[in-house]
C-alpha cells in the first residue's frame, strides 16, 4: 500500500526546536541562529517527510517551459523593483508601526561580518526556499483538497502575510503571496516563486539599508 503520511520520526524537528530555541537566542549571534533554524523548520520537515506519493503535489518541480524558464531568469528583479515601490506606496497610506520596525531594524542591523552572514543567509538562502515550501508547497495542497483551488491561493498568501507580524505590511505581503501562489499553479514548480522571493528580500533589504522603506 503506498505510504500517505511522513515518518514519525520528521514531527521530532519541531519538538527539538522548543527544546533548543530557548537556549539559542541568546545574544545577537544567539538570535541570528535562532532564526535561521526556525526558518529552517518552516519547511525541512516537509522536504524530509514527504512520501514520493504525494511529492508531485506538494513539492511540484515539473519541468518548465522555456517560457518560464526565460521568466526564472529574467523577471524576479524587475518584478521585485516593482513590488518595493507597491510596498513604499502602502508604507506611506498605512500608519507606522514603532514596534515592528523597531524588531525589523534589530534582525537586519549586523553587529559583526558573522552577525551580516547569518543575515544574508537567513534572507537570501533559508527564508526564499523554506518559506516556499511551506506556503505554495505543503498548505496549498491541503487547502485544495477541502476549498477548491481558490482557497489554495488565497488562503496561504493571506497566512504568508500575516506570519510577517505587521498589520502594516500585510496588503503588500498578501499581493505578493498571491502572485507567489500564481507562479506555482502555473509553471508547475516551486523554482520561479524560490527566485521572486529571494529577489524581493534582496530589493527590499537594499530598500530599507538605503533608507527607502521600513518594516
Amino acid at each position: 500500500m503506498p505510504r500517505t503520511d511522513p515518518p514519525p520520526a520528521v514531527w521530532l524537528i519541531p519538538l527539538l526546536a522548543l527544546l533548543i530555541l530557548p537556549s539559542m537566542g541568546q545574544g545577537p549571534i544567539g538570535t541570528r541562529l535562532a532564526v535561521l533554524f526556525t526558518e529552517l523548520l518552516l519547511g525541512l520537515p516537509i522536504l524530509l517527510g514527504t512520501p514520493a506519493e504525494l511529492r508531485p503535489g506538494i513539492l511540484p518541480n515539473r519541468s518548465l517551459t522555456p517560457a518560464w524558464r526565460r521568466a526564472l531568469w529574467l523577471a524576479p528583479l524587475p518584478l521585485a523593483v516593482l513590488y518595493q515601490f507597491l510596498h513604499l506606496g502602502f508604507q506611506v497610506l498605512l500608519p507606522p508601526d514603532p514596534a515592528a520596525e523597531a524588531t525589523l531594524r534589530e534582525l537586519l542591523t549586523p553587529g559583526s561580518l558573522l552577525e551580516g552572514a547569518l543575515i544574508g543567509l537567513s534572507l537570501l538562502g533559508l527564508a526564499p526556499v523554506m518559506e516556499e515550501i511551506l506556503y505554495r508547497g505543503l498548505l496549498p495542497w491541503l487547502w485544495r483538497r477541502h476549498l477548491g483551488t481558490p482557497g489554495a491561493l488565497w488562503g496561504p498568501a493571506l497566512l504568508f502575510a500575516a506570519s510577517h507580524g505587521s498589520l502594516r505590511v500585510l496588503p503588500s505581503l498578501w499581493l505578493l503571496g498571491l502572485a507567489l501562489g500564481w507562479a506555482r499553479e502555473h509553471s508547475g514548480s516551486l523554482w520561479p516563486g524560490m527566485a521572486l522571493h529571494l529577489a524581493v528580500n534582496l530589493t527590499g533589504w537594499l530598500a530599507w539599508h538605503y533608507g527607502l522603506g521600513s518594516g
